[in-house]
């Protein structure tokens, strides 16, 4: 209907344009806190903000009221043009997500994250205007978020991903001229700035005798679906999100094939949302697992419990979370008196586990759903052997 009024002339575009641009500078100048005033010298004054000055704000003066006010309406158009950190981060995620760049879940990640980088209490900038912060303003930002914080090298890793994520979307939409490629490229951080989290290869796998406790604890009790669930981890190096998410189809005669994973994200309401994405955590997620004799016998045993469900591990007709696995575990490390460690580091030991059984490393990269090999020795290959086994092999070797 508008359209039809104004190609008859009943409207008139340049009269709607006309009222707009008045409601705009009527808005900016009823905004304007401070007064007006005119001099003796004939000449309006007023006070505009200016966080650089001492007092807080600047004086400014016009030869016409319409002057003075033209430079209110265009400096508050210019702040409103402004955008503060944090409103450029809001826009970049939400056009990430839009996009499908990113899931929800990875969403829920950059939020956490930048509360806890952004808005530190030792130097926050979420609220500065991006246009003014400059590339000594990030150093500093950078490096006393880094020693404050304590950051490990993980985390500062985390941390830059949003900083040049928010700062090349500003330069995409012309907020800053500052290069964030070329500034991080330029930028030196001693790696001794970093906190270092070490741990024992004892906290990272299970070994033999542990992983024997555990299988023996589950099996001769009455075991339930969740109990075979971390079996199944360590017979399989599976994901718990993988494990989680599993339905019958997935299992074949040699094999178990992966193309979902369990993702928790928050909804709009800020409550966890636990769902099935039926892609898996990467592209080499996609897989089929070999499984040994033993691991069919297991997969026997668990069928008996849930031989129709939609997924193979349901609880009360639900799909069991993958967090109820770790939980379980847990308690289990508990029960045996060994020390708690989470389902992940049943992947780990699967992995070691093939490595030191020299399987060729191209079967391990398929087995684990990794891209490259450098990730398992890098990542996932820990010393899961007792003292006594050490000085056995050890011995051995320096006797040769």
């Amino acid at each position: 209907m508008l359209n039809i009024a104004i190609e008859n002339g009943i409207i008139n575009i340049d009269t709607i344009q006309k009222k707009i641009e008045m409601n705009e500078r009527k808005k900016f100048i009823e905004k304007h806190t401070y007064s007006i005033w005119q001099g003796k010298d004939g000449k309006f004054y007023t006070y505009l903000p200016d966080e650089d000055n001492k007092r807080g704000k600047r004086l400014v003066k016009r030869t016409s009221e319409k002057a003075i006010e033209d430079e209110i309406v265009k400096f508050y158009k210019a702040k409103e043009d402004e955008p503060t950190v944090i409103q450029v981060y809001s826009n970049w995620i939400s056009e990430k997500l839009e996009y499908g760049e990113i899931t929800r879940q990875t969403k829920d990640k950059y939020e956490t994250n930048f509360k806890r980088f952004f808005e530190n209490k030792y130097l926050p900038i979420a609220n500065r205007k991006i246009r003014y912060i400059d590339e000594e303003i990030l150093e500093s930002f950078i490096k006393t978020a880094i020693s404050k914080l304590e950051l490990t090298q993980k985390a500062y890793s985390d941390m830059r991903i949003l900083i040049n994520g928010i700062f090349k979307y500003a330069k995409k939409k012309h907020y800053t001229s500052l290069s964030i490629t070329s500034f991080m490229g330029d930028l030196e951080i001693s790696e001794k700035s970093f906190k270092k989290n070490h741990k024992s290869d004892c906290e990272l796998v299970f070994s033999k005798d542990e992983e024997l406790l555990i299988e023996r604890f589950v099996m001769e009790n009455e075991p339930t679906l969740i109990e075979l669930g971390i079996i199944l981890a360590f017979k399989t190096g599976l994901r718990v999100g993988e494990i989680s998410t599993l339905s019958w189809s997935d299992v074949g005669e040699n094999k178990i094939h992966i193309s979902k994973t369990e993702i928790r994200y928050r909804d709009d309401n800020g409550k966890y949302v636990f769902d099935v994405q039926n892609f898996p955590k990467s592209d080499a997620g996609f897989r089929d697992v070999i499984i040994t004799a033993d691991t069919k016998e297991l997969m026997r045993k668990i069928k008996m419990l849930n031989p129709f469900g939609q997924y193979i591990f349901m609880k009360n007709g639900k799909r069991i979370k993958g967090q109820a696995f770790t939980r379980r575990l847990y308690v289990i490390c508990d029960r045996i008196g060994i020390g708690e460690r989470s389902i992940h580091k049943a992947r780990k030991t699967y992995a070691t586990k093939l490595i030191d059984g020299n399987v060729p490393e191209s079967v391990i990269k398929t087995q684990m759903g990794h891209t490259d090999i450098r990730t398992t020795l890098d990542h996932y290959y820990f010393n899961n052997k007792t003292e006594s086994e050490m000085q056995e092999y050890i011995a051995k070797a320096l006797s040769m």
